[in-house]
C-alpha cells in the first residue's frame, strides 16, 4: 500500500487525525530508510585484471602483473567502532587467468605480531587477512579464506545463518613478514568455489584483524552490529570475462601410518593405509569417500560416572 502524502489536505481549524500522523511518520522512516541507505555493491566494485603470466605464491610481490592490478586500500572501521578509516593501512590486489584467483595483501604495521594459535581454522584472535567470496552474487552463500600472519590457514562455507568451517579444500598462500609489514599472497582455483556460468558479477569483501590496536577493518563497510563476514554488505568483483566451468573437483586425502604391536611377547610391525575422498556432485552436494579410516585421530571419550537413571550422550 503506497500513501501519498501530497493529497492528504488538513483542515487545521479542526484537531488532526491520529490516522495521519502514523501516516505521516511511516511515509518519513521509509522514506529514510530507502533514501539514506545504498547496498555496498553499488558503490564499492573492484575489477578483475587478467594476466597470462606465471604467479609464484611466496609472499612477494615480484612478479611484474601485479602492478597492473588495481588497489583496494579505503578500508573501514568494523570494531571497536564503525564509519572511521581504520588506523593501519592494508592494500590488497587481485589478478585472474583461466584458472585461479590471486590475491595479494599488503597489511602495514610492526613486526610485533599477536599469534594466538597456529592450528588451521582457528581463525579469530590473532594478526589476520580474510577475503570473503559470494560467487553468486545473491548474497545467500560464500566462501571465506583467511590467514593470520604467521601463515596459518582457514577457510569456510558462509551463510547469513552461520559460519561452517568443517569444510576443507585446496588452496594455496604463503606470507613474508618485513619490520614495517606482512604480506599475504594467496592462489585460489577456481575449482574449488562454486558459480554459475555466465555470471560476471561476483560480491566480496576483505577484512582485517589487528589485535594491537583492537581494531577490525573491512574494505566495504559493514556496521558493527553485524559481524564483519556479513554478506548482505559485500562489495562487487567484477570479471573482464565470465569465468568458464571448471569441471569436477575431487580431492585425494592419503594416509600411511606405522603401528607396533606386541603380542605374545613378540613386537610385529604394522603398516596401515587408507584415505579420504572428496567428489563435488553439485554445488550444493558434496560426497564423502573413506576407506580403511584411521582411528588413532579419534578423540577418546572423557570417562564419566552415571548416578541418573538416563543414559549418557557421547557425540560422534
Amino acid at each position: 500500500m503506497i500513501f501519498n502524502l501530497h493529497h492528504i489536505v488538513l483542515d487545521m481549524s479542526k484537531p488532526i487525525s491520529k490516522k495521519y500522523i502514523l501516516i505521516g511518520l511511516l511515509f518519513f522512516t521509509l522514506k529514510c530508510m530507502l533514501f539514506s541507505q545504498q547496498a555496498n555493491d553499488q558503490i564499492y566494485r573492484y575489477t578483475l585484471t587478467y594476466t597470462a603470466a606465471s604467479i609464484d605464491v611466496d609472499g612477494l610481490p615480484l612478479e611484474e602483473a601485479w602492478k597492473d592490478a588495481t588497489v583496494a586500500d579505503s578500508f573501514t572501521l568494523n570494531s571497536p567502532v564503525d564509519q572511521k578509516p581504520a588506523t593501519l593501512k592494508t592494500e590488497v590486489f587481485l589478478l585472474c587467468d583461466d584458472k585461479n584467483i590471486y590475491l595479494l595483501a599488503i597489511c602495514y604495521d610492526d613486526a610485533n605480531y599477536v599469534i594466538q594459535t597456529l592450528k588451521r581454522d582457528g581463525f579469530g584472535d590473532s594478526d589476520e587477512f580474510a577475503f570473503l567470496i559470494d560467487p553468486v552474487g545473491k548474497k545467500a552463500n560464500g566462501f571465506g579464506f583467511g590467514i593470520n600472519a604467521m601463515g596459518a590457514q582457514t577457510e569456510v562455507i558462509l551463510s547469513p545463518e552461520d559460519t561452517d568451517a568443517s569444510w576443507d579444500n585446496r588452496w594455496y598462500s604463503a606470507v613474508s613478514r618485513h619490520p614495517d609489514k606482512w604480506i599475504v599472497e594467496m592462489k585460489i582455483p577456481l575449482k574449488t568455489l562454486r558459480f554459475q556460468k555466465n555470471n560476471k558479477f561476483w560480491r566480496m569483501n576483505f577484512a582485517r584483524f589487528d589485535p594491537g590496536t583492537n581494531e577490525t577493518s573491512v574494505w566495504a563497510p559493514v556496521p558493527r552490529q553485524f559481524d564483519l563476514e556479513d554478506i548482505g554488505y559485500y562489495g562487487a568483483l567484477i570479471w573482464p570475462e565470465a569465468p568458464s566451468p571448471q569441471g569436477g573437483n575431487l580431492a585425494l586425502i592419503p594416509y600411511v601410518s606405522l603401528r607396533n604391536e606386541e603380542l605374545g611377547g613378540t613386537n610385529e610391525n604394522k603398516i596401515q593405509s587408507g584415505g579420504d575422498v572428496k567428489i563435488a556432485i553439485t554445488p550444493s552436494m558434496n560426497l564423502d569417500l573413506t576407506t580403511n579410516p584411521d582411528f588413532s585421530q579419534v578423540e577418546v571419550d572423557a570417562q564419566v560416572t552415571n548416578l541418573t537413571r538416563f543414559n549418557l550422550f557421547f557425540p560422534e
